[in-house]
This record gives structure tokens, sequence and C-alpha cells, in this order.
């Protein structure tokens, strides 16, 4: 079921699967097999989950959304094309596969498909090979700034933060600078 009566959004994934954004910020996906619907966070599973919802949703390729939470980390869904549905990976600030900070502010995925992480607390990189892993590796940058937005383009990703401004990758120097 879904967890309010009162939708905000509708739409497609690029694998047709149905979501809804519900009022108080969750999302649901339905599964026409079962008919029945998978929520995000999981709100039956933790109080941290509970009082958390999702603000961003990014599909970087067909078969793969990440979505990241006001306060429960973040969500990276695979399609199994055996069970017909994602099978979900859930990722904090603690634990193995840790991301800097459970308050996600945004997610983007570069050129090559690697993936960043703009939180309160830091930026994080997960390379395109690390993010086929179960347990993958985040690199954290910055753990002191809070990082706000991020923009792509064929040469570099810029970053804006709260209160330190505007830090740019750039894919030729692989370097992140102010």
């Amino acid at each position: 079921a879904l967890t309010h009566n009162r939708i905000s959004e509708i739409w497609e994934d690029s694998l047709n699967f149905l979501w809804i954004k519900t009022y108080e910020g969750y999302f649901h996906y339905f599964i026409p097999d079962r008919e029945d619907f998978i929520s995000f966070p999981n709100y039956n599973r933790s109080p941290e989950e509970k009082n958390s919802f999702i603000q961003c949703f990014h599909q970087p390729s067909k078969n793969e959304i990440w979505m990241g939470s006001s306060n429960s980390g973040v969500y990276h869904l695979r399609y199994d094309p055996s069970t017909r549905q994602y099978a979900s990976f859930h990722f904090l600030s603690r634990g193995p596969s840790s991301i800097s900070n459970n308050t996600v502010n945004f997610v983007i995925s570069d050129p090559v498909r690697n993936i960043w992480i703009g939180t309160n607390q830091g930026l994080n990189y997960l390379s395109k090979q690390e993010s086929d892993k179960e347990q993958p590796y985040f690199q954290h940058y910055h753990a002191s700034y809070r990082f706000t937005c991020a923009e792509t383009t064929d040469s570099c990703v810029y970053f804006g933060t709260h209160k330190n401004g505007l830090l740019l990758y750039d894919f030729r120097t692989k370097r992140l600078t102010s």
C-alpha cells in the first residue's frame, strides 16, 4: 500500500515501472506481477527511515536508479531480470560501504557513469567499477562542506556548496579544485 493518499507526482521510469511520490516524500514503485508497491525509504524498517523522505532521484542507465534521502542515506536500485523487479542496496554514514553523511542533497553521474553523491557533510565519489559491487567503496571529499547541487559537462563536473563556493572536477586531470 501507499504511505499516504495524497499523491504529488507520478512518472514512468525507463523500464516502464510506475513511480508514485506521496505527499510526505516517500517514493513507491509498482510491481505489476505482484500487484504490489515497494516504498523508499522503508518506513517499517527503522525510526531513521520512518522520519526521512526522498530528496533526489537519478537514473544513470536503463537498469539502475539512485535515490538520496533527507535522513537515511542513499538507495541504489538495480533491475534483476530473474525477479522482474529492482534489487535494492542501502548505504548509510556508518558500516561498510559508508557515505559521508545521511542527508543526501543530490546524486549525479558523469559521462563515464561514475556516481557523485553530495551530502550535508561532504562529497562522495563511486567509480563505475565499484558501483557494480554489493559492498562498493565510496571515496569522500571535503567532509566539512555542505554540497547542495551539481552539473555535468563533457569535460568536468561542477559542484555547488552552501558556504564554500563552487568546486570543479576535471576529467582530464582527475583533480577536484575550488
